[in-house]
């Protein structure tokens, strides 16, 4: 039985990962224990006070920000900013400040046993993981307990430091599990071009190529201090610092999904079709990520889709009603399983 599991942020918030709702307000605390002159408070300063009302509201999250500053529109106002090279600067400053809270939190995972567990024992090797989280949790996992899994990307020649160039992406390893990141990855990183300070764009031949971190991605450290200690990574091109390649669930991603992107929906949606079991962990189904509401309806009612239903493992009935009327009744049976992942784990594991 082929299952896929489609994994949100409530299956990293046991191992530490913040919730998408609170890691502006863990920044924030974060900064306030650190020297007024560290990098951290100047980015909440500039970044995310201008926001604050809102985000003590919690009527915007890390997220919801990030999609924001994408719109220039919008940014050059709030921000007080017009240079767009400037903006653009600022943008990257959250994802990296984004990346860092959360190397920072999950680098003490005190459920590594766990999420072990779940990769040896509960993913077969026709599987797929379906992730729209940032962080190397499961990546970690995959590699302490030696199970091999393909990422869909397979390296060229082109070494740069500790990052090597994706030559290709395509999933062509049938008899290994496979890890498809919908919305990047904490440990990606590309290039977007070269911004001249007068917002001129000169496109660069590095356009959309992807680099991966090509040491062991266990090394979480590597990443939490990356862009504190100014080690940034530069285009060998057109000397651009490279972009995190964190993609958030705004409505519009036609300029973020592309190139080697696209292939991991294509896939995505391959491995939906031929799934006998899907298994949703800590998804909320959000209004504003069309993208994967789009590729979920179409999948499940696609004539080749062989699930009859769905098991949705999640604490609250909120987010498990919300499931309930997102899939047709008749169509698809929901299966609620309401507990958090470690509990579920933890459950698992006793029973086997």
């Amino acid at each position: 039985m082929k299952k896929v599991y489609f994994i949100g942020s409530g299956f990293s918030c046991g191992a530490g990962a913040p919730l998408t709702k609170d890691i502006l307000h863990n920044i924030k605390r974060r900064a306030k224990s650190l020297p007024p002159a560290h990098e951290l408070n100047e980015i909440v300063t500039k970044i995310i006070k201008p926001f604050e009302s809102l985000i003590n509201n919690n009527q915007i999250d890390a997220e919801s920000l990030l999609t924001a500053l994408n719109n220039f529109s919008i940014a050059r106002h709030v921000l007080q900013e017009n240079n767009r090279s400037k903006l653009i600067r600022w943008r990257d400053d959250l994802k990296w400040t984004i990346i860092w809270e959360i190397g920072k939190s999950v680098e003490n995972n005190p459920n590594k046993n766990l999420y072990d567990y779940f990769v040896k024992n509960l993913v077969d090797k026709n599987d797929a993981i379906l992730s729209l989280n940032y962080d190397l949790i499961v990546e970690n996992a995959f590699e302490r307990t030696n199970v091999q899994y393909d990422p869909g990307y397979h390296f060229g020649n082109n070494q740069y430091g500790d990052f090597t160039q994706v030559a290709k992406f395509q999933f062509q390893n049938k008899s290994m599990p496979r890890l498809i990141k919908l919305h990047g990855s904490m440990n990606w990183l590309k290039c977007n071009g070269h911004v001249q300070g007068n917002g001129t764009v000169i496109d660069c031949p590095n356009n959309g190529n992807l680099w991966v971190f090509s040491k062991k991605v266990a090394d979480t450290q590597y990443f939490a201090q990356h862009h504190f200690t100014k080690n940034l990574k530069h285009c060998d091109t057109c000397d651009s610092i490279l972009d995190p390649v964190i993609i958030p669930p705004q409505l519009d991603k036609s300029d973020l999904i592309k190139n080697h992107y696209q292939i991991l929906w294509n896939q995505a949606y391959l491995e939906l079709i031929k799934a006998d079991e899907i298994t949703f962990i800590g998804c909320s189904l959000r209004e504003a990520d069309v993208d994967v509401c789009n590729l979920l309806r179409f999948a499940v009612n696609d004539p080749k889709a062989r699930v009859s239903s769905i098991n949705v493992i999640d604490p609250t009935m909120n987010t498990i009603d919300r499931f309930k009327r997102f899939f047709r009744p008749g169509k698809i049976t929901v299966k609620p399983i309401k507990m958090d992942f470690i509990e579920y784990l933890r459950t698992m594991q006793s029973t086997n």
